[in-house]
């Protein structure tokens, strides 16, 4: 697609009309300049779909068989990067498509153990019966990270259809009675652009790509206290955070619990809960110890 500014000599309304002839030119310079906002003036997105980011975050409840597949919600996502915790004596697993299996934490630079399948999109298969990620009746919960390039956005309506254009009249001047042809093709222009933009001309994506913040905080040694992020509009749906041992929550792990990321079952002091630009610690020194710089990676949306 190529848009390009539309000059005198292209209007709608022509030149050469006694009333109106800057209509059109007014409406494409609006417009024009709301489209460059996030595009190339070829009409190309600056920031291609293609190889956008998705995330998913849930559960599922072992049952000991091998091969148990786990099907996604986004059945277009396919997986890079998974990690799973569980409420178990174990460590939180972890693997990506290049090891096409998944390790635990502190086992990391070994030989990966546990097979998963990355292969089919919408889901990750467990080819294995190890309680490291497939013990019966016990609740799994999963941050699947990968690249879905076949989703649809279905935020707005759809772009509406082609206006009745303006036909030449006496003189070549467009037919149509003062303003309102003109108003018509504005307004169905404005409504395709709005299809996936904000009235700024930015792209309407908030549900369609993630939001990402990696920092640090210096720990002080106090529970209860809330690490304010700098992307204050982040919805946090998964994070980790330490120093040394690595502490990981989903939205979806209720409660205080969280997962460090050795041989241990959920607990409580680590991280308490997360938010919309915040997440809160507790005083344990894997998250808080005074003096300490913590790191800390932040998803959501």
């Amino acid at each position: 697609m190529a848009i390009t500014y539309i000059s005198s000599s292209q209007q709608i309304i022509g030149a050469n009309h006694p009333y109106y002839a800057d209509t059109k030119n007014v409406a494409g310079q609006y417009i024009n300049t709301q489209f460059l906002v996030e595009h190339a003036s070829d009409g190309d997105h600056e920031e291609q779909r293609a190889y956008m980011l998705f995330y998913e975050i849930g559960s599922y409840v072992g049952d000991a068989t091998n091969p148990h597949e786990i099907t996604l919600s986004n059945s277009n996502l396919s997986v890079l990067y998974l990690e799973i915790l569980a409420d178990l004596t174990e460590e939180a697993t972890l693997g990506t498509e290049d090891m096409g299996k998944v390790q635990g934490w502190e086992t990391l630079g070994g030989v990966p153990s546990e097979t998963i399948d990355f292969s089919s999109t919408g889901s990750f298969t467990i080819e294995s019966t190890d309680d490291l990620v497939n013990k019966n009746a016990t609740t799994y919960y999963y941050f699947a990270l990968g690249v879905d390039t076949t989703s649809t956005y279905t935020g707005d309506a759809g772009a509406g259809s082609d206006p009745d254009w303006v036909e030449d009249g006496d003189l070549l001047y467009g037919d149509g009675t003062k303003t309102s042809i003109a108003n018509q093709v504005e307004g169905h222009i404005e409504t395709a652009f709005l299809h996936e933009h904000l009235n700024s001309g930015v792209h309407n994506i908030s549900t369609f790509t993630p939001k990402i913040e990696i920092g640090t905080y210096e720990g002080d040694g106090n529970d209860d206290r809330n690490i304010t992020l700098t992307v204050t509009d982040l919805d946090i749906q998964y994070i980790i955070a330490g120093a040394g041992d690595f502490v990981s929550k989903t939205e979806s792990l209720a409660g205080d619990n969280s997962k460090v990321n050795d041989t241990a079952a959920f607990q409580a002091n680590y991280i308490q809960s997360v938010g919309t630009g915040t997440f809160q610690v507790g005083d344990d020194n894997d998250v808080n110890q005074n003096g300490i710089t913590y790191y800390f990676m932040a998803i959501g949306e």
